[in-house]
């Protein structure tokens, strides 16, 4: 992995998510770009362009940024990320910001969304449903990974998403898997089990597979709940599931 975007949907960047993002740049070796854009949803607080002066030089020229931008923010981020040692540049998305960040997406290997509070407003979700790389939906507090939890349902979208996590972060493969089956059957067939225990094998040196009693998304959120510095994997967004204690993984098929 080379590229890591870090979208600040939030009125200032949470320092979780830049933490969050931070980590996973460290562990993976890639560049961080930190994108910030003004949100009317989410009621980014600007200030005026003069203060661009005091920017420094990897950032974009002024003429190509709107009057108001979030400069303290920008900054903020840059010295978080030089402290850490991190590589890291920042990026002002021009209206139609939205289209822009998923112009971005497009060249990007993995999108970090900094969102309050584990909000889906409806910029999130557009963004969510339409990124053209898999996305992390940055966790409240959690900095750092013990666990991943896939979710399972047997679907050509839960296998993807699967692969996804470990090509992208083969690193995370010295921490527990754990496959969570979410389905109106009681038990995954045997052959499919199989496969799923072979490829967990492959790929991690410490696994389980759980089957919930029902598939219902409060039966599932009780289990994460319980779970500490985790990640959950999903094929698709499930309602209710972005939980702020959680880093939440997001593919399409």
């Amino acid at each position: 992995m080379e590229k890591i975007l870090l979208v600040m949907c939030s009125a200032a960047p949470s320092n979780s998510a830049v933490d969050f993002a931070c980590y996973l740049s460290d562990i993976s070796h890639s560049k961080l770009v930190g994108c910030f854009f003004k949100n009317k949803e989410t009621a980014i607080n600007v200030v005026p362009k003069r203060s661009m002066a005091h920017a420094g030089d990897d950032w974009d020229s002024p003429e190509t940024i709107a009057e108001n931008i979030p400069i303290s923010s920008m900054q903020t981020f840059e010295d978080t990320c030089a402290a850490r040692g991190i590589p890291a540049s920042v990026k002002y998305m021009e209206e139609p910001a939205l289209d822009n960040i998923l112009a971005e997406s497009r060249f990007a290997d993995l999108m970090i969304v900094d969102a309050p509070q584990g909000t889906v407003f409806p910029f999130l979700q557009k963004l969510l449903s339409a990124a053209q790389c898999p996305v992390i939906i940055a966790p409240r507090n959690c900095t750092a990974i013990d666990e991943i939890v896939f979710c399972y349902d047997g679907s050509p979208s839960a296998v993807f998403a699967m692969k996804q996590l470990i090509y992208l972060l083969p690193e995370l493969g010295e921490k527990k898997a754990t496959i969570v089956h979410i389905s109106t059957t009681t038990t995954i067939p045997e052959e499919e089990k199989k496969n799923l225990t072979s490829w967990l094998s492959r790929h991690f040196a410490c696994s389980t597979i759980t089957t919930l009693k029902d598939n219902s998304t409060a039966t599932l959120s009780d289990f994460l709940q319980k779970k500490q510095e985790t990640m959950i994997v999903m094929g698709d967004l499930l309602s209710g599931l972005i939980t702020p204690a959680h880093p939440v993984f997001i593919t399409h098929h």
